[in-house]
């Protein structure tokens, strides 16, 4: 009869450290592609939605309103049917945020992890970031903005960049965009603008 041989202690040992090693290498890559994915279906959305909401001022000559109109509305079916019926700018706007617990920090039912969508029309286009209070000779913004949480899934405030206020984020912070160079998994939101500042101002 052969002589059975099976695994030493020490063989099976390095087996599972060369196992061990292999995972520490493949699965921070696998989470590091599975971010850049969620980046890359974020910015594919808000082009989309950019799309449709230009087509929508095309024929408006106004953006779709927030569910709140001069305020912040957050992103839910209801602030945005008009790019649906009854003409179909976009085929829906159903589209979730791959990043976030939900709008501007909030969670339930309604309002999870949809996009934040904004509408400006009617707000100053600049904001004293001191005394926070509003001149009669600054321009009235006609515009809007679309935002994910990003990858910190934080909400950073950066759906009022345009409008140049400060806020703070849910650390503390000032308002901030999401920038790779910054680190793959960093502080920020990723958005979107479009519009601008009305030329005719308060003071007429």
């Amino acid at each position: 009869m052969g002589k059975k041989t099976a695994f030493t202690l020490i063989e099976l040992l390095i087996v599972v450290a060369i196992i061990g090693i292999l995972a520490a290498i493949a699965v921070p890559n696998f989470l590091n592609a599975q971010i850049r994915a969620k980046i890359g279906r974020v910015r594919a959305d808000h082009r989309a939605f950019t799309v449709a909401l230009e087509a929508y001022f095309v024929d408006h000559n106004e953006y779709p309103w927030g569910v709140f109109p001069n305020q912040v509305g957050g992103y839910t079916t209801a602030s945005l049917t008009n790019l649906t019926t009854p003409v179909s700018y976009i085929s829906s706007v159903m589209q979730e945020d791959p990043f976030g617990e939900g709008t501007f920090g909030q969670s339930g039912p309604s309002n999870k992890k949809f996009y934040v969508y904004v509408n400006y029309n009617g707000l100053w286009a600049r904001i004293d970031t001191a005394a926070q209070t509003h001149f009669k000779n600054w321009p009235y913004f006609k515009g809007y903005g679309m935002t994910s949480f990003g990858p910190d899934d934080l909400d950073s405030g950066g759906v009022w960049a345009p409008l140049n206020y400060r806020v703070g984020s849910r650390r503390g912070g000032d308002l901030a965009l999401y920038a790779p160079s910054n680190g793959l998994i960093s502080l920020g939101d990723i958005c979107r603008y479009g519009g601008g500042a009305n030329l005719v101002t308060a003071g007429g």
